[in-house]
């Protein structure tokens, strides 16, 4: 078998450390094969070396300018360098290429969201599932663009795809095997089988703010099934413990610890019925339509850790506003959620102080009114943060974890977004407050300036900055 076929066998085999091998063999051999060219490009980007990777897809693409999946893959690496004009016309292009290319026409959704091109994002990312109906990224993008105009059936599209997105016969984490408490729960009522306990398990999310978000929607299900006698457990991040255990007492929590170690499990008798429900599958159940929001404060700071705080805000002294200003990833859009400090800095009112409210390690000793505790904000448990947060007179931010929190704990809040943000938690626009936090009112950018000194204007006459 000669490194041509081998590349090959192990690409279809899902072998990628052997296929990238066979594939830079080729590629010595060959240095304009396209097919090489764009294979070990892939690999690349998975690998995170997209630089190198454009510079191979590039190559590939002089060689083969009618390859549709190599203008494709072009377009993802100027996606995630933030270029979408660019990523745009490359996706297109890979489309007039190949029609049936699901994955450029949900990139072309995709892209048209993050440019702020809805309804021209919602007709591909149909388009993709025309062609592929299962497709779990255009099925989220979908979903994302139906709640952003709340439309709840985008709750049953962004399950379905985290199901499928996540491959549910192949996955380890039964988390991603579907609802068992909606589907078969339902299917079981009556049968004659006795069991031990009852027991529902509750997965938690992957980020902060998505657990946050998520929480507000579980108390229907918990009351549900404690009243059919089932005992309801959480598997969680630690970080969220003390939070969790104080919102809902009556539920066990489990730290998450992989899906290997799983030493609670042992716990739930082999006679006991088990059934499971990740936290994102449960709104599509309990929230019909925006009615069924009560987006009201839900979260409980710890009182010990309040009084902390309270007596290092009151040695700072003067009205104190908490600030994040950077939220995400790279591949979350984290160039369109970052606000200047330095800026926000400059246009706070005289003698109010601004209190950094970001998780990493942050240097703000050259702004006087700007104040870094890292001990609060950098500790794993979010107990603090939660704290520090309660005891703030307001809190304004790029959307982050920090803004969910001050939403839950009921604290004035502005969140400041992008012009073409479509984040489904902020709405189409229309609103100017949240619809899932009462408390927090949604400024967007206007002509690329952040309303920084719009906020302040309004937390002033609102009376954030009356220090008793």
């Amino acid at each position: 078998m000669d490194a041509l076929e081998i590349a090959r066998t192990a690409t279809l085999a899902g072998k990628r450390a052997e296929a990238f091998t066979a594939w830079n063999v080729v590629l010595n051999r060959e240095p304009n094969s396209p097919e090489a060219l764009y294979e070990v490009a892939r690999e690349l980007v998975n690998r995170g070396n997209p630089g190198m990777a454009f510079t191979l897809a590039a190559r590939a693409g002089a060689e083969a300018p009618k390859a549709s999946p190599t203008q494709n893959l072009m377009g993802r690496i100027l996606d995630d360098w933030g270029n979408y004009p660019a990523a745009l016309k490359r996706f297109e292009r890979a489309l007039e290429l190949d029609k049936r290319n699901a994955d450029a026409a949900a990139n072309c959704a995709l892209a048209h969201m993050r440019l702020g091109q809805y309804a021209a994002a919602e007709a591909y990312a149909e388009k993709a599932l025309k062609i592929r109906p299962f497709m779990g990224e255009a099925k989220r993008t979908l979903g994302m663009l139906k709640l952003r105009r709340e439309d709840f059936d985008g709750w049953r599209l962004m399950r379905e795809a985290d199901v499928e997105g996540c491959g549910v016969e192949d996955s380890a984490d039964p988390r991603y095997k579907g609802s068992t408490w909606y589907r078969e729960h339902a299917e079981t009522d009556g049968e004659t089988l006795e069991f031990k306990r009852d027991h529902l398990i509750i997965y938690g999310e992957q980020g902060i703010g998505d657990y946050v978000f998520f929480m507000q929607a579980l108390p229907p299900i918990i009351a549900e099934a404690e009243a059919e006698g089932y005992q309801v457990h959480f598997e969680c991040t630690p970080r969220m413990g003390g939070l969790i255990r104080r919102t809902f007492p009556t539920v066990k929590m489990h730290p998450t610890l992989g899906l290997d170690h799983k030493p609670w499990l042992a716990e739930i008798d082999s006679l006991a019925r088990v059934e499971r429900i990740s936290m994102s599958a449960v709104p599509e159940h309990t929230w019909h339509g925006p009615g069924d929001v009560l987006g009201g404060s839900f979260l409980e700071a710890d009182n010990a850790r309040r009084i902390a705080i309270r007596a290092l805000l009151d040695a700072i002294g003067g009205p104190c506003v908490g600030v994040a200003w950077t939220g995400g990833k790279l591949e979350a859009d984290r160039d369109q959620r970052h606000a200047p400090i330095e800026e926000i800095a400059a246009r706070a009112p005289a003698g109010v102080n601004l209190i950094s409210l970001e998780y990493r390690e942050t240097d703000v000793s050259a702004l006087d009114n700007v104040f870094h505790i890292p001990w609060v904000t950098e500790d794993p448990d979010m107990d603090w943060t939660a704290a520090l947060i309660t005891e703030l007179d307001a809190v304004v931010g790029v959307p982050t974890a920090a803004l969910a929190f001050a939403g839950a704990l009921g604290r004035p809040t502005w969140a400041m977004l992008p012009e073409t943000n479509a984040h489904w938690r902020y709405g189409t626009g229309e609103r100017d407050r949240s619809l899932y936090f009462n408390s927090m009112r949604v400024r967007r950018q206007a002509s690329g300036e952040w309303p920084i000194a719009a906020v302040f204007d309004e937390m002033e006459r609102d009376g954030c900055f009356n220090v008793c």
